[in-house]
This record gives C-alpha cells, structure tokens and sequence, in this order.
C-alpha cells in the first residue's frame, strides 16, 4: 500500500514542479518593461542537486551512509498565489522579494556490519527517508537600517518536509543496486529495517 502511495506522490511532485516552472514563464512575460529589467538583474531560478556518500570518506558503511537531494528554487517572478500564501507566514512583507522552493531526497542509515543479516542491537538500525521540502523564502533590503546607516538585508524562510522512513522509502533497493554497481560488500539485513512511518517537518 505504501509502495503505492509513494508512487502517486513522487508523480504529484514531479507534475507540480513541471506547473510551477512553466508559470514563471509565463509570468515573466506578463510583465512590463521595468519589472522585466528589474529581474533580468535578479538572480534567477535554480537547480542543485548533491550527494553524500561514505565512498567519498572513509569507504565504510555506517550509520548515515547515503544521501541525495535534486532541489529547485525561483526567481522572484512567479504565480501571485505565492504571494498569497506567503502573506499568512509571519515576518513576511508585501515589498519583500518571495522565493519558492522544492525539493526531492532520500536518506539511508545502516548499522556499522552490514554483512550481518541478524538484528544488531545496540547499533543505529537500517533505515531510510525518502521526503519532499516546500520552502518559501522572502528577503528584502532596508535602506539605512545599518548601525552606520548603510543599507542591510534580512531573510526569513519557511520550509515544511513531508516523507517518510520504512521499506516504502526504498533505501534497500537503492543501497543494494549501487553496491551491485560498485561491487562492495552486500547489505544484508534490511530485513530489520524500520517499519514505515510518515513524517512530517515544520522549520
């Protein structure tokens, strides 16, 4: 079941960041001249994508062994709704400049001896995280704000991560597949993993 669901939201996801490009796009082109140079000078959206993995340090498997995370932040221009929304989180500003965000990562923790296919107690279990984050970022610059009335910038962000950690995070099937690729010792005890759980985090 879980399995399922994981499906239907990484699809969700994807087709909403799909929308969420295009419109700015399409709001760019909605705007009139001077808007339109006052972003070209903005910085503009953003893809990032990172990964963490212990073959980079000490070539072991233990505890947080891997981790990635495909990310997308706007440029200031984008759908008025975002506007909308960022006007219920606290700190913001109508005048601030508003920034959305999305990401998409997993995250796999092991016990130190992974060639162990019994439970290892006292050790970090196997486990994984596959979540998504929305953020909402704003920013503005206030003119001699500064001690020595020079200009100075604040930001304030929200971001909210919804996933979840068990089988249906899928941390065997991509530790096991990048080992194959690798050829390094096999997990074998994600049998003991975690049973699935959703999260949810607000910061």
């Amino acid at each position: 079941m879980y399995s399922s669901v994981v499906d239907k939201m990484v699809v969700r996801i994807g087709c909403g960041l799909l929308l969420l490009i295009i419109s700015q796009f399409v709001c760019a082109e909605n705007k009139d001249n001077d808007e339109a140079a006052l972003i070209k000078n903005d910085s503009k959206g953003a893809f990032s994508f990172a990964i963490e993995n212990d073959l980079f340090g000490g070539g072991t498997d233990r505890h947080y062994t891997n981790g990635f995370q495909m990310a997308y932040v706007s440029d200031v221009c984008h759908p008025e709704w975002i506007d909308t929304v960022a006007s219920f989180v606290a700190l913001y500003h109508s005048s601030d400049n508003v920034r959305f965000g999305i990401a998409f990562g997993q995250s796999i923790f092991t016990p130190d001896n992974i060639s162990e296919a019994a439970f290892i107690a006292n050790d970090r279990p196997y486990a994984g995280w596959l979540y998504t984050t929305f953020s909402l970022t704003s920013d503005a610059r206030v003119v001699g704000a500064g001690e020595d009335n020079s200009n100075s910038r604040y930001a304030n962000a929200l971001d909210i991560t919804v996933g979840v950690v068990g089988p249906s995070a899928l941390a065997e099937q991509t530790q096991t597949q990048f080992h194959e690729w690798v050829d390094t010792t096999m997990p074998r005890g994600w049998d003991n993993q975690l049973k699935d759980e959703f999260g949810l985090n607000i910061t």
